[in-house]
């Protein structure tokens, strides 16, 4: 009875979907991407489908995966790790690593910087087991490089804010690229080649999206798509 049940949901949320009526996808994603990225994808998706009801849950990135799991959200975008995971992903773009500090900073005269260049200097940071600073980790360390983190935080406003006020420096990642700027802060490379996390779309195992999880689903692909 439940299966059937669950069988004519589904095709009278596709018949409403098909109509532009109603209907609803649920997002999950780190604030970093719900700020520089969503937006614009919520904005085409509902000037193509302004009936469907767009739900974006704005959480720390380890939290991600969660939400997916348990069905509260029907797409998660989340850094892709070594760990395994029983959901479905597919790669996004790949978002380089870039160090951010003020204009006055002797790094600055480079163009281009190396992770020994770090070595020395206060470094603003991810909170220990953020996944993007568990992946920069694991890829100094086959380097022998050690930072010296002197501010370890969870948003990355903070980190540019205190960046900004000249209290180290900040790795973070290109997306926050308009962030910097509207701190008035450079954006320097890092090491050749670069090193880069790749952000993943996740959905639940098993059966096929939603009318309304595919469609947004197309629409973030062709956004990231622009971007790669």
């Amino acid at each position: 009875h439940r299966l059937v049940a669950d069988w004519e949901q589904w095709v009278a949320d596709a018949r409403d979907f098909a109509h532009l009526s109603r209907g609803r996808v649920s997002v999950a994603a780190p604030n970093a991407q719900c700020a520089m990225l969503l937006p614009v994808v919520m904005r085409r998706f509902q000037e193509s489908y302004p009936g469907v009801r767009v739900l974006l849950h704005d959480v720390p990135e380890n939290e991600v995966h969660a939400l997916v799991r348990s069905g509260a959200a029907d797409l998660g975008i989340a850094t892709q790790t070594d760990v395994r995971t029983d959901l479905i992903a597919s790669d996004l773009y790949a978002d380089e690593f870039v160090v951010v500090l003020r204009d006055d900073h002797a790094l600055a005269r480079k163009r281009r910087l190396e992770w020994e260049d770090l070595v020395p200097e206060s470094v603003i940071g991810y909170l220990p087991g953020n996944p993007v600073r568990r992946l920069l980790e694991d890829h100094l360390a086959t380097l022998g490089v050690h930072l010296r983190y002197t501010h370890e935080i969870a948003l990355p406003w903070t980190m540019m804010g205190l960046a900004a006020e000249g209290i180290g420096v900040a790795i973070v990642t290109r997306t926050l690229q308009p962030l910097a700027r509207w701190h008035h802060l450079v954006l320097r490379p890092i090491g050749r080649p670069p090193l880069s996390r790749m952000l993943t779309l996740f959905r639940p195992p098993g059966g096929s999206p939603s009318p309304a999880a595919s469609a947004f689903r197309d629409v973030l692909l062709q956004v990231t798509g622009a971007i790669a």
